[in-house]
């Protein structure tokens, strides 16, 4: 609900995975809530057995998690960024802090939601239909929609925007904490 001011009007869906039918789920969906946060939220998971969590069993969470983390390491690596001054530019293993490990958990749990908006699905590695490459635009919505994601993430787990450095004691970053 603290989102709803940050995105009214600008037409941002947000998904939220539940895991209990009460609190904000039965806002939702016995139209309790404003009419501006049925028209941006939408609750699954609670309801939704085949949500993410479902399709993959936790081992398989914690690979993908794993393997977007190598992937952010490698990109915030080529863009200079160091572990030895941004504790999020670490390997797995050497993350000391278990709000990154969440974050690339959480990532991997939007895949579906992302893919969705697309048109595209995840598939097991049994199905022989042949994969679809994104379209310039497509990767445009998908990195907006990780984006807009991670913000989300951010913002409820307390953190600002402010100017260098990052301060993971304050919870401040310079990255852009804002929707676009």
């Amino acid at each position: 609900m603290r989102l709803l001011p940050t995105i009214h009007g600008k037409n941002i869906p947000v998904a939220l995975r539940m895991s209990r039918p009460d609190g904000l789920t039965s806002l939702l969906t016995e139209g309790v809530a404003p009419p501006e946060a049925s028209q941006s939220l939408r609750a699954f998971g609670w309801l939704d057995e085949a949500s993410i969590a479902r399709l993959l069993d936790e081992d398989a969470r914690e690979q993908m998690a794993k393997l977007v983390q190598v992937n952010f390491v490698r990109l915030a690596t080529e863009q200079g960024r160091q572990s030895e001054i941004d504790a999020a530019v670490k390997h797995w293993e050497d993350l000391d802090n278990e709000d990154y490990k969440e974050s690339n958990r959480q990532q991997v749990d939007h895949i579906a939601i992302k893919l969705r908006a697309v048109s595209r699905e995840l598939a097991p590695e049994s199905d022989h239909r042949l994969e679809a490459a994104f379209t310039p635009d497509e990767v445009e919505l998908l990195a907006e929609m990780e984006h807009a994601r991670w913000v989300g993430e951010r913002l409820l787990a307390g953190w600002t925007c402010a100017p260098k450095p990052k301060n993971e004691a304050k919870r401040t970053n310079p990255s852009p904490i804002s929707f676009p």
